[in-house]
């Protein structure tokens, strides 16, 4: 077997763990800043949602584009790919507030520091599950797909990833909580 412990960490220094091999095992979606480092299962575990939180009297978002001119609220750590580079992108219009925490971005949300908040699904249902906000909605604005992740640096990586992969095949991931692909 294979001895594990869990800890939360924020993701920039996740991914950094990754990379150094000083944590092993993580569950993210294909990050290409760990593709030189790490190895992903071939099929996904789970998928989480992007999602633009805000007052059910803000405007809908479907899409990106919809943020322009707006204020929004991101957490420090995660790049957001293509639609973090569009809300980075001064010539969007984006105002842009990071915080660190989950918890502190959506209390910014309810305080009316800014209209919107980009969070994942799982982060974001844990925040509003302690500490709901009445008239917040979400929109979805992408489904990311969610792999099994390990560390090259890992003794024998590419077999024990195989052998997580065949273990994770017969796995109910929804008696966790999460979704299935």
């Amino acid at each position: 077997g294979i001895s594990w412990g869990s800890n939360a960490y924020p993701a920039g220094r996740m991914f950094q763990r990754l990379r150094e091999g000083t944590s092993s095992f993580s569950m993210l979606v294909r990050a290409s800043t760990l593709k030189d480092d790490c190895l992903f299962s071939k099929l996904p575990i789970t998928y989480t949602e992007l999602r633009i939180y805000r007052m059910k009297n803000s405007s809908p978002v479907t899409k990106i584009e919809d943020l322009t001119g707006k204020d929004l609220i991101a957490i420090r750590g995660y790049s957001y790919g293509a639609i973090g580079k569009f809300f980075r992108n001064p010539d969007n219009g984006v105002t842009f507030y990071e915080t660190d925490h989950h918890e502190s971005a959506f209390d910014m949300l309810r305080y009316a520091r800014a209209e919107y908040l980009l969070d994942y699904t799982g982060p974001s249902e844990e925040v509003l599950a302690e500490s709901p906000i009445s008239d917040v909605t979400f929109d979805v604005l992408s489904r990311l797909d969610v792999y099994l992740v390990l560390s090259k640096k890992y003794p024998n990586a590419a077999k024990v990833l195989t052998d997580l992969e065949q273990i994770a095949q017969t796995l109910d991931v929804s008696n966790w909580g999460l979704k299935t692909p």
